[in-house]
């Protein structure tokens, strides 16, 4: 019996959702009654090409990682811990997986719902994770975490991360989003070991499973902020989108920057209302958004960031 005969065996014990999907586009291509609860997608639903993983994806650089583990790993399993959102509400999920020669992938699924579960499925995740007391005091940070910031676990465990902020005013309204909404996602500055400040792209949540603490994710994004800066001063419109190959779902194309001559020549007063917009929804010619998608699907691969 081979590891991913045993896997179906565990799957079915465990009562994880069984799903595939096209490696390229992300569309789902079978999905157990379980896998259906948990991706949110209606029973009676039959087309399933209409939904894609890709688009759950909260980061979707992370979806570029795990297709690369996948094919490093030949056709063996993978185990992945995804973060993804789900009709509105982001969820953690635990994904075993391996890749077929047909360019599928297919896998079992189920939610991180235990706490003891919770810490050891991060340890090398590509991602800095926290788990914060309702002191803010923390109370787990994964490898990753303690590479982005400098310090040792024994050096952060037990310590508020308010201590990490560069401009407290600037932590104190990120917090209060989190306490009104559930959760908060900014470039924040973090102040790292060696005397020097890092950019960092924060998302915290108060997860749904654990009320009483709060948990996180970070990513060191100090390069590309000062890449920003720079194209912030151009008298030139610039955008920078993130690319989905996902042709039935039209997104060919998010908008995760610009500068604000892009948002003012596009007619917005400031360049954050611009953020998160599809590229294709701005021509005013049909014709010319089909050209332009068609365009992109040709020439590039899933997920690949695009500059103009």
């Amino acid at each position: 019996m081979d590891k991913r005969e045993i896997l179906n065996k565990a799957a079915e014990f465990l009562d994880m959702g069984c799903y595939s999907v096209d490696e390229k586009t992300g569309s789902f291509l079978e999905l157990d009654d379980r896998a259906r609860t948990i991706f949110g997608i209606p029973s009676n639903e039959i087309d399933l090409s209409k939904y894609s993983i890709a688009s759950l994806y909260i980061f979707p650089a992370e979806r570029v990682l795990k297709i690369k583990r996948l094919k490093d790993a030949g056709n063996k399993p993978v185990s992945n811990t995804l973060f993804l959102r789900i009709n509105g509400r982001e969820i953690l999920l635990f994904d075993q997986c391996w890749r077929d020669e047909s360019g599928c992938v297919k896998g079992f699924i189920t939610p991180i719902t235990d706490k003891v579960f919770f810490p050891a499925m991060f340890e090398d995740f590509p991602m800095g994770v926290y788990e914060l007391d309702d002191q803010n005091k923390l109370v787990y940070i994964n490898k990753k975490f303690s590479d982005i910031c400098g310090y040792s676990k024994s050096e952060l465990i037990g310590e508020r991360i308010d201590d990490l902020y560069v401009n407290s005013e600037e932590m104190n309204r990120f917090s209060q989003k989190v306490k009104t909404i559930g959760f908060a996602q900014a470039v924040l500055k973090f102040k790292h070991k060696n005397s020097r400040n890092i950019d960092v792209e924060t998302f915290t949540s108060r997860h749904f499973d654990f009320p009483d603490a709060q948990w996180g994710m970070i990513h060191d994004v100090t390069k590309r902020e000062l890449y920003y800066r720079a194209l912030d001063k151009m008298p030139t419109g610039y955008y920078y989108i993130e690319y989905d190959n996902f042709e039935k779902s039209g997104h060919h194309g998010r908008i995760v920057h610009c500068n604000e001559e892009y948002a003012r020549i596009l007619g917005f007063e400031h360049k954050e209302e611009v953020f998160g917009r599809e590229i294709a929804n701005f021509f005013a010619d049909d014709e010319e958004r089909r050209s332009y998608n068609k365009k992109i699907d040709e020439s590039l691969p899933l997920n690949t960031p695009v500059k103009n």
